[in-house]
């Protein structure tokens, strides 16, 4: 996808850089500082990493490859390039699990200072950390249900000009105020779960405890973004979440209940459960409803190859059990169920997006020669969806 031209350009500049700016790297003054979603699917982006920082980033990974986890998560500086823009950065190696770091498309955390596809801290990593092409689906069907996505695209990408790091990688948004003037959404506070207690605590707590109702509690609620909204809704929007963790209100009073059934209806539609797991959510506070709406990421479903259902109270973990005390949200469920349900729903969402669907199949070809997108696979889950709505009626 890159052209041989290109890359001996690119190789010229990595080298120039390499020899003049090895451990200070300074951008091109002649830039716009910014790159466009059309300028990195046509040039590509190429990141110059200066040696000594690529040498710890190697050591860190294969660290991290022989021990099982990440431990240091160590910035390094570098330049983004694409065609004739140059953006300054910091990056550091990413992932709970090895499966970020094994073979030769690692994953990165990317903070700029000028915005690239309108962020300016993203990741990026290898396509099959995603399960191919179901996380794309998966954001695209979240905005298709007006809920908070995150921009997940498939982008060219060289690593010091190295051809085994060379490819097509997949950008994904970070949670910042970013993503929601992107959507057009009014700026609030996102939360999350701090998940140091969760790693700690993973494999401590006793057979039949709640492990997870323990460590929630214990668990800091932080936030994500920092710009764009009143701090007080900052303080707001963390005492609301703890004040449902430790049970002292009601479901309907801290989350936007018709919003949480969307996505878990989304979920449950993707065959997928990774996403739902407590510290893995993300909150945003609307500040028009004063209430939590879910953000959505990391999917990790290979839905085409199974379909499951699990949206009755019995199959969702600790942290919903109350959300079914809502009549709001036990009617929404049914309907959404009902909505996703029809053929009509998937013709219309398909139809939509023919186009990006084949250019993001062409993307994936690029790593995986033989890969082939059916749809079927969803249309299939529509049958289990109908005998799954039988248990919520």
């Amino acid at each position: 996808m890159i052209n041989i031209a290109l890359k001996t350009f690119i190789g010229l500049i990595f080298c120039i850089c390499i020899h003049f700016a090895c451990s200070t790297l300074q951008p091109n003054s002649n830039t716009s500082n910014e790159i466009t979603l059309e300028e990195a699917k046509h040039n590509g982006i190429h990141i110059v990493i200066p040696d000594t920082g690529f040498h710890k980033i190697v050591e860190l990974r294969n660290r991290a490859v022989k021990s099982g986890f990440l431990g240091e998560k160590i910035y390094s500086e570098a330049l983004l390039i694409s065609g004739i823009d140059t953006i300054r950065a910091r990056l550091r190696l990413k992932g709970d699990h090895t499966d970020h770091l094994k073979g030769s498309r690692w994953s990165y955390r990317i903070k700029t200072q000028g915005p690239v596809l309108n962020e300016t801290k993203f990741s990026i990593q290898g396509m099959h950390t995603r399960a191919y092409f179901s996380e794309w689906l998966f954001h695209e069907l979240l905005g298709y249900e007006g809920l908070v996505r995150l921009q997940y695209e498939y982008i060219p990408i060289t690593v010091n000009g190295i051809d085994s790091f060379s490819g097509v990688y997949a950008f994904e948004s970070h949670f910042r105020s970013e993503i929601l003037k992107n959507q057009n959404k009014k700026v609030g506070p996102i939360l999350k779960f701090n998940e140091d207690k969760f790693w700690d605590y993973k494999n401590k707590a006793g057979k039949g405890q709640d492990r997870d109702s323990l460590i929630r509690t214990i668990s800091k609620i932080q936030l994500t973004n920092k710009k764009g909204f009143n701090k007080k809704d900052g303080v707001k929007a963390k005492e609301m979440l703890g004040a449902y963790i430790h049970q002292k209100v009601k479901a309907e009073e801290v989350f936007d209940m018709k919003k949480w059934a969307k996505f878990m209806t989304v979920n449950a539609f993707m065959s997928g459960k990774h996403a739902l797991r407590w510290h893995n959510l993300r909150f945003y506070l609307n500040p028009e409803t004063h209430l939590l709406e879910p953000v959505g990421f990391d999917l990790s479903s290979w839905f085409l190859k199974k379909g499951t259902w699990h949206l009755h109270k019995d199959s969702v973990e600790s942290f919903y059990q109350s959300f079914y005390e809502s009549n709001e949200f036990k009617q929404e469920l049914i309907h959404s169920t009902q909505r996703m349900s029809e053929k009509s729903y998937l013709d219309q969402f398909f139809n939509e997006r023919e186009n990006k669907i084949d250019e993001c199949a062409d993307a994936i070809r690029e790593e995986r020669p033989q890969y082939k997108f059916k749809s079927s696979g969803l249309y299939s889950i529509q049958n289990i969806f109908k005998k799954g709505l039988e248990s919520l009626d």
